[in-house]
């Protein structure tokens, strides 16, 4: 089980993290016989309150940027699925997506892009990850046309208890220790050679723990911080990579379109592109939950060398909503005898409500989920304070470049016209409407690529010039797509285990 204490003193492999990353390496090193020991410096006791705070968490960054750093991330078993705020079906889920193709791709015009790894490489691992989480691939990657000239394609939903309780336990019971309230505060370095780590629990005894293999999976800005805080304290092979910290990259949302539409995709409401239970079998059970979304076509985005987007729209519920209301459900029961009567006065009710709306246009304020281009400017990097653990905090220094808003014009001002093109309705902007940078998505500093000059670590995760250390979760990502990287990194994971565990003598 996962237990606060007991920390052996050798492993084959150190997992550092135990949020959805780590779990799905420990996962499948345990299915492949490695023997791996995983460490978590927060508790395990579930989701974090809303109103709680993790001191560990707090650093800087920079005059209009992004939010305060205790707010998009969290500690303990689970990671940041403890703080998720999307609700589905009455629960706190993820809105999870496998990149699209093009996001694999370098493109000309587009620096600093491209992955060693291509999509199909990627695919079987992503479908793994799909699996092992409970999410079915096949009722929500598919791109496909229309409303023509956009595409189409969906986001999957995973409950927040998958990675809070029901993982960690299977992942524990099939053989992995874990071990919560154990921060990892520095790493045991043989010459090039990484041999394990150094710890501290929450009663302030110390260790090490010696391992063939470390694993940081501790998050983007954490694991950045386990390297810097390496590199200051003496010489290491990452000390010197010019990407180390850098590139820094987030999923700011647009809210500056409104679509008024009379369109039947999404009147009286979004359908398709709302949460809804996808169709399995005909007649059938409901499925799994969706949500629907848009995009450009790839082919344009590769012609005007412009990174991606994904369209969402806010739900609006249908004119039956009053009857779900708990007062009305109540008086409904009292004064309309029977559920078969009650259920039809308010198929009734909904109906009509439908037809009034098909009379009425609907506004819809689209949310834009942009993608951002790597810019070395965007970096983290270690303060001068401290934290409980003695541990430096970090500085954080994210902007909004011209680059990045031109690119942001190009894109909305087509999306505009295909969604007018569509007949989906009209599109207002408002050039009032601020940018939102806190997708909570932080991705790049220790990004893939097979040239030192070009990244941190190599194709296969492992760190540039250092033997025994891998980095795995979105950290590692050369360009970030509009997804939250959740699903790709699992992916990663997995993929990285079977690689771990096809070197082992």
């Amino acid at each position: 089980m996962v237990t606060p204490s007991g920390v052996p003193e050798e492993t084959a492999v150190c997992v550092v993290g135990a949020g959805p990353v780590g779990l799905a390496l420990a996962a499948a090193l345990v299915d492949r016989g490695v023997p791996v020991v995983v460490l978590e410096g927060g508790d395990a006791r579930g989701a974090r309150p809303a109103t709680e705070r993790d001191d560990a968490l707090a650093g800087t960054v920079s005059p209009g940027g992004l939010g305060a750093l205790t707010l998009t991330r969290a500690r303990g078993v689970g990671g940041t699925s403890r703080i998720w705020n999307t609700e589905v079906g009455g629960e706190p889920v993820a809105k999870l997506l496998a990149l699209d193709p093009i996001d694999y791709e370098a493109r000309p015009g587009l620096p600093h892009g491209g992955w060693p790894i291509d999509a199909d490489a990627m695919a079987p691992w992503v479908r793994e990850a799909a699996a092992w989480c409970g999410l079915d691939l096949r009722l929500h990657d598919t791109v496909s046309e229309g409303p023509d000239p956009l595409e189409r394609g969906a986001y999957g939903f995973v409950p927040q208890r998958r990675f809070l309780h029901e993982l960690p336990e299977a992942v524990a019971a099939a053989g992995a220790t874990v071990r919560a309230g154990v921060t990892t505060t520095g790493l045991l370095l043989e010459g090039a050679r990484v041999t394990g780590v150094r710890w501290r629990n929450a009663t302030g005894a110390r260790g090490t723990l010696r391992a063939g293999t470390t694993v940081l999976a501790c998050g983007t800005l954490e694991t950045t911080r386990v390297l810097l805080e390496a590199a200051g304290a003496g010489p290491t092979p990452w000390g010197d990579n010019p990407w180390l910290g850098r590139g820094l990259m987030e999923h700011p949302i647009d809210r500056s379109l409104v679509l008024r539409t009379r369109s039947p995709l999404l009147t009286p409401d979004p359908g398709f592109f709302s949460p809804h239970r996808a169709v399995v079998t005909r007649g059938g059970p409901p499925g799994p939950w969706r949500l629907g979304r848009l995009t450009l076509p790839a082919d344009w985005l590769r012609a005007h060398r412009l990174p991606n987007l994904s369209v969402r729209f806010p739900t609006h519920e249908a004119g039956g909503a009053i009857l779900q209301q708990p007062t009305a459900r109540s008086w409904a029961r009292r004064l309309v005898p029977g559920a078969r009567l009650r259920r039809a006065i308010g198929d009734a009710v909904r109906w009509g409500a439908r037809q009034t709306r098909r009379l009425q246009s609907l506004e819809y304020t689209l949310h834009i989920d942009l993608e951002q281009w790597p810019d070395r400017a965007n970096r983290v990097e270690l303060a001068e304070a401290t934290d409980a653990l003695g541990r430096r905090r970090l500085a954080v220094h994210w902007r909004w470049s011209d680059d990045d808003e031109r690119r942001r014009q190009a894109l909305l001002d087509e999306l505009t016209d295909r969604l007018h093109a569509a007949g989906l309705g009209s599109v207002t902007r408002s050039a009032g409407v601020s940018l939102d940078p806190d997708g909570h998505h932080h991705a790049g500093t220790t990004r893939m690529h097979i040239d030192p000059e070009g990244g941190v670590v190599d194709a296969d995760l492992k760190v540039h010039g250092a033997e025994g250390l891998h980095l795995c979760g979105a950290s590692v990502f050369p360009t970030a797509g509009v997804a939250n990287p959740t699903l790709v990194a699992m992916a990663l994971a997995r993929r990285l285990a079977a690689t771990l565990a096809a070197d082992r003598p």
